[in-house]
């Protein structure tokens, strides 16, 4: 978090199964927008996906732009919040890394 406020550095692990069907489904998302959320652009290519995300609430609007990089068996991305709160500016930076670890 940048700016003035005393939020530390916070690191989260997350796990989840994505099998070769699911990238082969039209369908298949790899972004799950939220309630109040509206995507606004999404560009997913052999390489990466780009989006562009606005996120609407009681306090104000979220804008939210992320990418990931396809690296083979990793993935490596960014995602940028910049938000409006009753104290100033508000601007979150989250560094996204990802790795294969095995069959589901």
């Amino acid at each position: 978090v940048k700016g003035d406020l005393p939020i530390p550095d916070q690191t989260d692990s997350y796990q989840e199964c994505i099998a070769q069907g699911d990238l082969d489904d039209a369908d298949f998302q790899f972004l799950q927008v939220e309630e109040g959320c509206e995507l606004l652009e999404h560009n997913v290519s052999i390489d990466g996906i780009d989006y562009r995300m606005a996120c609407h609430a009681e306090s104000g609007v979220a804008n939210i732009d992320g990418y990931m990089s396809f690296l083979g068996e990793r993935v490596e991305g960014d995602v940028n919040i910049e938000t409006e709160t009753p104290i100033g500016q508000l601007i979150m930076e989250t560094t996204i890394e990802g790795e294969r670890i095995g069959d589901c």
